[in-house]
């Protein structure tokens, strides 16, 4: 029997997989696929060598006694991806238990598209969740977390394999052209054998415009342990409001941050693509656009047009008068201090 371990990476659609999954649990049966209910926050549970992962072994046995022997185990989670060692050891242990035929399924995304996406959503969910946001932008975010290996995928890819049969590990790049279906969930499907339709497949991200970030991260710039934080109710209205609106371009990044960006993993990806990667797959990290501009940079955002964008909130979130002041000496703060936007 097969056990396919969907290792993310994260913002390739891996939550949509999920999502589907857990929808669609009874269906994926049905197909001979089993979307295991016990192993749910298994990775909270390798990172304690107390935790007793023989205990699972009961529950994980009766789920397994649902699909016949040539069927399939898909596990995934976005957290797989970057698994120290002994945490690796112990899911392969466990799973080795019950002599399941294991392959590795990973997306990657080039990491200058990634950086962009990752920090946009994390200013977002940082207004969410009132809390300060770690980096104060993309290549402050991006140098953090390829300090620490993540953006170094091909040694990501080594310390998986290592614990592999040849063969074992798919590799596959994120985007939409690439994708069969052009989604993660269709492409992720084919591969484990389960069937999708197209009314199953809801779009779930919102772009947000490079004025609704600058707002959200003005926002942002209140939270802290001293700071006063906009109430949930009406952060839920803001999100609500700005979410409803498509206008604007998205946020882009300068040339000079791409370049920096593209630099940095530069060897890394020579290395990803004569290990890991198809030819035409490969193009996708050795020649990174960085001339191209897709969405509004910063230095196109204005001061007025971010001042307006709240002046229409406060006319539909009365609530939001009262820090109307604190907003925009945030916001002259906030713009003073930087180079880029004027």
């Amino acid at each position: 029997m097969r056990a396919i371990i969907h290792i993310g990476m994260h913002k390739t659609g891996m939550t949509s997989v999920k999502d589907h999954c857990r929808k669609h649990r009874d269906a994926l049966l049905g197909d001979g696929v089993l979307f295991p209910t016990t192993l749910r926050g298994i990775c909270k549970k390798l990172g304690h060598e107390a935790t007793d992962l023989a205990g699972l072994e009961e529950g994980f046995a009766m789920e397994l006694a649902q699909i016949p022997d040539g069927g399939a185990v898909y596990i995934g989670s976005e957290n797989f991806f970057d698994l120290e060692h002994a945490e690796k050891e112990r899911l392969l242990g466990f799973l080795d238990r019950f002599h399941l035929d294991v392959s590795v399924l990973c997306y990657l995304r080039p990491q200058v598209r990634q950086a962009v996406s990752y920090y946009q959503q994390h200013v977002i969910e940082c207004f969410r969740r009132k809390k300060r946001p770690a980096n104060s932008g993309v290549v402050e975010h991006f140098d953090a977390l390829m300090n620490k290996g993540y953006y170094r995928y091909s040694h990501v890819l080594d310390s998986w394999s290592r614990y592999l049969p040849r063969g074992s590990l798919c590799v596959k790049p994120y985007g939409a052209d690439v994708l069969h279906g052009g989604c993660t969930v269709r492409d992720a499907a084919s591969i484990v054998g389960f069937g999708v339709s197209d009314a199953d497949i809801v779009k779930r991200q919102v772009s947000f415009s490079a004025e609704k970030l600058y707002l959200l991260e003005t926002f942002n710039a209140w939270t802290g342990r001293l700071g006063r934080c906009l109430p949930r109710k009406i952060r839920k209205e803001v999100m609500r409001i700005l979410a409803r609106e498509t206008d604007g371009l998205p946020l882009d990044i300068s040339r000079e941050e791409k370049l920096h960006i593209a630099r940095a993993c530069a060897d890394d990806n020579e290395r990803l693509a004569a290990k890991y990667l198809s030819p035409e797959a490969a193009d996708m990290f050795l020649d990174q656009d960085v001339d191209s501009v897709v969405g509004k940079v910063p230095a196109d955002v204005r001061t007025e047009d971010v001042a307006r964008l709240f002046g229409r909130l406060n006319a539909e979130i009365p609530a939001l008068a009262k820090w109307k002041p604190r907003f925009f000496r945030s916001l002259r703060r906030r713009f003073s201090r930087s180079p880029a936007p004027r």
